[in-house]
């Protein structure tokens, strides 16, 4: 009962907290947006409102709010240290967010507009990884056909010696669910890595349950390159519980937190022009 009780307080705590963080962020809104305040209250106000975004992983309202400080018009326009840092911000959580062309775009007008910018060799060292990014993905794609055959052919070779153990039938389950993640076949991934989960994750076995591990993992990156965060984020909170139900699972705890790190905790919609 009181572990209810306490569940219960945290949840109307968390609801409180989230009705005080959008009201302090609407106020800093209005602080922006108002010309008759001086220039330093307004640029602190825009520079806390990225703070704030970033803290609460808002991602998608960082973009808004970024985009509409860019969009000002010349007579309302803040200082040229806070519009560099509204266009850093808006490259980089595009990249977050796994929009890599349009982050590549931002930040090479980042580096056009902003030359002397401190800033200049952190965006200059990200321009060249999304381009690389942007390249290693077409290598996979475009090396997918002939390495998924290849793969097959290895494991019907190995059919061919003799009946698969089940630890080998795992495996080689296994291993197509990450090549078509780590080919970029993300639709194609998904079913496969989800049965696997499915049927799986009550098994007693300790190293099926490893398996499992693996699965989720390839299932939680492939959903958030697909830009369906919600359901990354619901997912991630089911890996969560089946590696906490699982002692011998202890150590994955780690990959669970950086698969929540790597995912904006606000929708899509509050990216709506205000």
């Amino acid at each position: 009962m009181e572990e209810a009780s306490a569940t219960a307080r945290l949840r109307e705590y968390r609801q409180t907290s989230a009705q005080a963080f959008d009201t302090q962020q609407s106020r800093l809104r209005d602080v922006i947006d108002d010309t008759t305040r001086t220039s330093t209250d307004r640029e602190t106000a825009a520079l806390q409102l990225f703070a704030q975004h970033l803290t609460a992983q808002s991602w998608w309202g960082l973009l808004r709010d970024a985009e509409h400080i860019l969009q000002l018009p010349p007579a309302q326009q803040l200082s040229a240290t806070v519009r560099e840092q509204a266009l850093l911000q808006l490259a980089t959580t595009r990249w977050r967010l796994h929009q890599r062309q349009e982050a590549l775009q931002l930040t090479e007008r980042f580096l056009r507009e902003f030359p002397s910018s401190v800033y200049y060799t952190s965006m200059e060292v990200q321009a060249n990884r999304l381009l690389l990014e942007l390249r290693e993905i077409e290598q996979a794609r475009s090396s997918a056909p002939s390495e998924l055959a290849a793969a097959q052919a290895r494991m019907e070779e190995e059919m061919r010696k003799g009946p698969l153990v089940p630890a080998e039938s795992r495996y080689w389950v296994r291993k197509r669910c990450e090549r078509l993640v780590e080919h970029f076949l993300l639709e194609e991934s998904l079913p496969v890595c989800h049965a696997i989960i499915e049927s799986w994750q009550k098994d007693p076995n300790v190293e099926v349950r490893q398996e499992v591990v693996f699965a989720w993992r390839a299932k939680v990156t492939a959903l958030a390159e697909l830009g369906r965060f919600a359901e990354a984020r619901a997912n991630v909170e089911q890996f969560d519980a089946f590696v906490s139900s699982h002692p011998d699972l202890s150590d994955t705890h780690a990959q669970v937190t950086a698969l929540r790190s790597g995912l904006p905790l606000d929708e899509p919609e509050s990216s709506a022009p205000r």
